[in-house]
Parts: structure tokens; C-alpha cells; sequence
């Protein structure tokens, strides 16, 4: 899991659960939402870093973070992550498992072509807006950012299980709503402090994920 890293990707592994770990141990943070935001960190860290490794955590990181959503009531991402990118770790892996780059025991990513790339800019267009409305319809506070969230999470999800690059531009959006949905959880209650370091985290980590993963 740890062969073939620079020193500079450690450092950023060691001080980004370090931090998380830290910092919520001092405000008291729950112990389930500790373990799910430093599951969730060393997941997004290996996937960046193109390592197989990232689906053990991955699948911790669904069962915890969803208990945790849903004690705060947030349902859609308990449904999210149970339904959905739960089993779809187990897929990734074995698409992953086969397409391993052995020298550098890495995964090999691919991109999407311009023509695909348009259609997936209009999937997800086009379902922002119909699940936006559908929301809508049951009262949802804010239907269309909901909807977005929600239909870039499962798009990106599959593309990562997929090996694309450009999975990293859906993540970054998708962080930075998730950071605001936490710090409202945050202001309101004081807890989960470890959930919000973690989608910080899981933000600036999708940069490098982009990075990386579009200089191959």
C-alpha cells in the first residue's frame, strides 16, 4: 500500500489524519465519527494516489459515514452511500484489479473523449433539474443544490470505479457544497467536527487528485 509514494504524498497522509484525529479528539468529536472521517481521508488519499488499497477503506468509510449521516437525519446521503457506493466499491475494485500498472503498482487512469464528456455535462444537467424539481415538490430547502450533489456523487463515483480522470472536476464541486452542508450541521449543534475536517480534507485532496491523475 505504501510502495513506490513520495515523500511529499506521506507528509500529506500522515498530517491530514493526523490533524483530523487531533483536532476532534480536542472538541470531543464521537468515536464513530472519528473512525468514519479518518477512513474516509486515508480512502481519498489512496485513490489520488491511484492505489487498490483505497477500497478496504472505502467500503469502512460507506458503513461509518452513513451511521453518521443518519444520526444527524441527513437521509439522502445514508441512502447514498448504503445503496449506492457501497456495492459499487466492490465493483471498482475489480475493475481496478485488472487494470493495475504492476511497475508502479498504481491503477492506470483513462479520460473520457470531447464527445462523451458533452454528454455527461448534459446527464447532468438534465437530471439536476428533474430531480431539483422532484425535491422541489416534497419541500426540500434548497431542491436544485441537493439534486446537483446528489447526481455528481453518483456520476463521479462511477467514473472513478471506471478509472477516469475526470472524475476529480465532479469531486471538487461536490466537496465544496458538502463543506457548507457541514458547517451548517456544525453551527447548529456543535458536533461532527471530525465530519467537516474531513470533507476539508477530502476538498483539497481532490485537487491533487486532479493533478495527478491528469499528468498521466
Amino acid at each position: 500500500m505504501l510502495t513506490h509514494w513520495r515523500l511529499s504524498e506521506l507528509i500529506w497522509l500522515g498530517f491530514a489524519t493526523l490533524s483530523v484525529l487531533i483536532v476532534s479528539l480536542s472538541l470531543g468529536d464521537s468515536p464513530l465519527g472519528i473512525a468514519s472521517a479518518l477512513s474516509g481521508i486515508i480512502c481519498v488519499v489512496l485513490t489520488a494516489k491511484g492505489k487498490l488499497a483505497a477500497y478496504y477503506f472505502g467500503i469502512i468509510n460507506c458503513v461509518l459515514y452513513s451511521s453518521v449521516s443518519y444520526n444527524q437525519t441527513l437521509y439522502g446521503e445514508t441512502i447514498l452511500n448504503l445503496a449506492y457506493y457501497l456495492p459499487l466499491q466492490f465493483i471498482g475494485f475489480r475493475i481496478w484489479q485488472r487494470n493495475m500498472d504492476t511497475a508502479q503498482s498504481v491503477v492506470k487512469p483513462i479520460r473520457l473523449s470531447n464527445i462523451l464528456r458533452l454528454y455527461l455535462l448534459g446527464a447532468i444537467i438534465v437530471c439536476t433539474f428533474g430531480l431539483g424539481w422532484v425535491l422541489n415538490l416534497f419541500g426540500d430547502e434548497i431542491p436544485y443544490v441537493d439534486a446537483f450533489t446528489t447526481v455528481a456523487s453518483v456520476l463521479a463515483m462511477t467514473l472513478s470505479a471506471r478509472r477516469n480522470a475526470e472524475q476529480w472536476y465532479l469531486w471538487i464541486s461536490i466537496n465544496v457544497f458538502s463543506i457548507y452542508m457541514w458547517i451548517e450541521r456544525f453551527q447548529t449543534n456543535g458536533e461532527n467536527i471530525a465530519t467537516l475536517l474531513m470533507w476539508i480534507t477530502y476538498f483539497f485532496n481532490s485537487l491533487y487528485g486532479l493533478y495527478k491523475w491528469t499528468r498521466k
